[in-house]
Parts: C-alpha cells; sequence; structure tokens
C-alpha cells in the first residue's frame, strides 16, 4: 500500500470518496484538535470545532488549491477559523496561558510514537530565538487565537506595533525552521 498524502486525500475528498474522508479525518484529527484546544482550552468545545470543521472541508474539498499553500495548512485554517468563530462567539474572552500548552504537548501520546515529535521540537527551538515580546505575540496569535486587537490591548502596545512583531517573528521562525530542516 502506498503512503497517500494529505492533498491526495483531500482530492479524493472532493470527488465525495467517503473512505478518503474517513482515512483524512485519522490521519490529521490529532493535530488538528491540538489547534482547536489551543485556541478553546476546552476539550468539549474543541471537539465541536474539529466536527465542524471537518463538515466543512467535506464541503469545501473541491476549492483546495494546491498553488497556494499546503493540504495540512489549509486544513488547520479552517479549523483555526471554526475555533476561532466559537471562542468570539462567546460572551467573554477566557485566556488561555501557555501552561495549557504545555499541558497539551505532555498528554499527547510518546514522542517516539509521534511521526511529528522532530518538527515540533523544531518549532519549540525556534520560537525560543525570537524576542520575548515576539514569542510571546506569536504563541499567543498562532497557538491561542488571539486576534491583533487583543494582543495590542493585553500588551499595550499600538496594533502596528503587535503586527510588526508577529510578522518579524514569522520571518524569523521560517528563517530558522528552513535552517534545522535544511
Amino acid at each position: 500500500m502506498t503512503a497517500e498524502t494529505v492533498e491526495f486525500l483531500i482530492g479524493r475528498v472532493a470527488a465525495g470518496d467517503q473512505a478518503a474522508f474517513s482515512r483524512l479525518y485519522q490521519r490529521t484529527s490529532a493535530k488538528l484538535f491540538g489547534v482547536c484546544l489551543g485556541i478553546l482550552g476546552n476539550r468539549g468545545q474543541a471537539e465541536d470545532a474539529l466536527q465542524e470543521g471537518f463538515v466543512r472541508v467535506w464541503r469545501n474539498a473541491g476549492r483546495f488549491d494546491h498553488s497556494k499553500g499546503s493540504a495540512m495548512t489549509w486544513l488547520i485554517s479552517i479549523v483555526r477559523n471554526r475555533a476561532l468563530t466559537m471562542r468570539h462567539s462567546m460572551s467573554r474572552l477566557q485566556p488561555v496561558e501557555d501552561e495549557a500548552l504545555e499541558s497539551m504537548v505532555e498528554d499527547r501520546a510518546d514522542g517516539a510514537n509521534d511521526p511529528d515529535a522532530a518538527d515540533k521540537q523544531a518549532l519549540y527551538n525556534c520560537l525560543e530565538t525570537l524576542a520575548a515580546s515576539q514569542q510571546d505575540v506569536v504563541r499567543k496569535a498562532y497557538i491561542f487565537g488571539y486576534t491583533h486587537s487583543e494582543l495590542a490591548r493585553s500588551t499595550g502596545n499600538p496594533i502596528g506595533t503587535v503586527k510588526t512583531w508577529i510578522r518579524r517573528g514569522l520571518a524569523q521562525l521560517k528563517l530558522c525552521l528552513d535552517d534545522a530542516t535544511a
């Protein structure tokens, strides 16, 4: 049996292949659940966001365009947006602390069984190279789903400054990750 890529599975889902949809879910749901949990901080809500995200994947698989980004990035953006919508629809913002991220990582299976363990470690190592202000806003924006406005209020800095920290932080992360995988 050949290894099916996430992109291939999305293509099969676009054609209405329910078995491919099941394989896509099995292959990606753990990582996508982690995204939802990081944003929402509640397992039940994260499960709801993941389920709703996969409904959107089923309905919109034909819209995936590999020239605009990777299949996994497309999936992450779907569930991330769903989780953010859910979080913003709640009556009050419930901040998630960095310790929640650490506990999510510890709750996962042993890293030896996780094919993405090396990638995760490289990301954490590269995050540590960022200035403290960049590291904080990048984590809160991309792991916990804070908006630029929320980050500006919480840091007491103008929104333009926060956007610059994020943009520069992401550029530095990209360079670091490119070096780590080279």
